[in-house]
C-alpha cells in the first residue's frame, strides 16, 4: 500500500455565487521515502493539493490517506497534531519570523510541540549544522541571503522530525545556482533521513532532480514522467517559457499593488517594501532568461 494515497479528490471553492474547482477528481500515490516533483501552470491545483495533504485544507470529496491516517475523517483537533508531527512545510515565502534568530525560528515548531527547552535548542543547532548554518545561529532573517533563509526554513520544517516534507516552490525566488544548492539539501535529507518529499516547482531543471515528475492541469494529474521524458535535458525552451510565465504573474502582482496603494489599502512603507521585492524578483528572472539565451 502506498504511503500517501489520493483517490478521486475534489476541492471546490465558493466565492459568492461562483464555484471554482481547484481539484477535479485527482488521484495519485507516493511511496514512503520517495521524492517527487509536481509541475503545472498557475491555478492548476498544485498548492491546493499540498494544503490538503498538509492538513491545512479539506477536500469536498474523495479519499486521502497518509500512512494509516484518513484525512477526510480526521477531527479538526487531531489535524493540529497531524500538522505538527507528520508534515513539515517549506514555503516559497519562507514563513520565518523576522524578529527571531535562525536558531529561534527552528526552535519555534518544537515550542508548539511542547518540547523542553534543552532538547529543542540542541536539535535546532543540529539541524542548522546539517544545512551548513552553524555560523549563522544568531542571525535574523534580514541578515541572511535568500538561500540561507530557505535553508533555515528547511531546518524548521524538520524540527519535529516529520516523515513528510511538503515544499511549495522552494526555489521560486532564487537564482539558478542557489536553487541547485537548495535542491541538493532536499536530496540529501530525502536520502540520508528517509523523508518523503513532495515538491511543487515551476522549474523543470529543479524537477529533474527527482526521479518522478507529475504533471497537473485543471485539477487533475495528467501524466507521470521521468526527467528525460519531460525533455529537461534537450533544450531550454520549456524552462524559458516557465520563467516568462512567472514574470507575467509578478507583473500582475505589481499592477495589483499599485491599485492597492491608490485605494489606500496599504501604507507607503509596506508599498515600497513589497514593490522592491517584486521588482527584484522580476530582475532575477529576467537575468535567468538571459543566461539561457532567452
Amino acid at each position: 500500500m502506498a504511503f500517501i494515497s489520493c483517490t478521486d479528490v475534489v476541492r471546490v471553492y465558493r466565492i459568492g455565487d461562483i464555484e471554482i474547482a481547484a481539484l477535479r477528481g485527482l488521484s495519485l500515490e507516493v511511496d514512503r521515502g520517495e521524492m517527487i516533483s509536481i509541475m503545472g501552470p498557475s491555478g492548476s491545483g498544485k498548492t491546493t493539493l499540498l494544503n490538503i495533504l498538509g492538513g491545512l485544507d479539506r477536500a469536498n470529496a474523495g479519499t486521502i490517506r497518509v500512512d494509516d491516517v484518513s484525512l477526510g475523517f480526521t477531527p479538526v483537533s487531531e489535524l493540529v497534531n497531524y500538522r505538527r508531527r507528520v508534515v513539515g512545510h517549506i514555503f516559497q515565502n519562507l514563513n520565518l519570523i523576522h524578529t527571531l534568530t535562525a536558531l529561534e525560528n527552528v526552535e519555534l515548531p518544537m515550542i508548539f510541540n511542547e518540547t523542553d527547552r534543552g532538547t529543542r535548542k540542541k536539535r535546532a543547532e543540529e539541524l542548522l549544522h546539517i544545512v551548513d548554518l552553524s555560523d549563522r545561529l544568531q542571525h535574523k532573517p534580514d541578515e541572511l541571503s535568500g538561500g540561507q533563509q530557505q535553508r533555515v526554513a528547511i531546518a524548521a520544517a524538520l524540527a519535529n522530525d516529520p516523515p513528510i516534507l511538503l515544499a511549495d516552490e522552494p526555489t521560486g525566488e532564487l537564482d539558478s545556482e542557489t536553487s541547485r544548492i537548495i535542491v541538493n539539501y532536499l536530496l540529501r535529507i530525502n536520502r540520508e533521513f528517509d523523508k518523503t518529499i513532495i515538491m511543487v516547482t515551476h522549474n523543470p531543471i529543479v524537477a529533474a532532480a527527482t526521479r518522478r515528475i507529475l504533471r497537473i492541469e485543471d485539477g487533475n494529474i495528467v501524466g507521470t514522467y521521468t526527467p528525460a521524458q519531460m525533455g529537461v535535458n534537450t533544450g531550454t525552451v520549456n524552462y524559458v517559457d516557465q520563467l516568462q510565465e512567472r514574470i507575467t504573474k509578478l507583473n500582475r502582482e505589481l499592477a495589483d499593488l499599485d491599485k492597492r496603494i491608490q485605494q489606500g489599502q496599504i501604507n507607503g512603507e509596506d508599498y515600497v517594501k513589497e514593490r522592491l521585492r517584486l521588482t527584484a524578483s522580476i530582475k532575477g528572472l529576467e537575468d535567468e532568461i538571459h543566461r539561457h539565451g532567452g
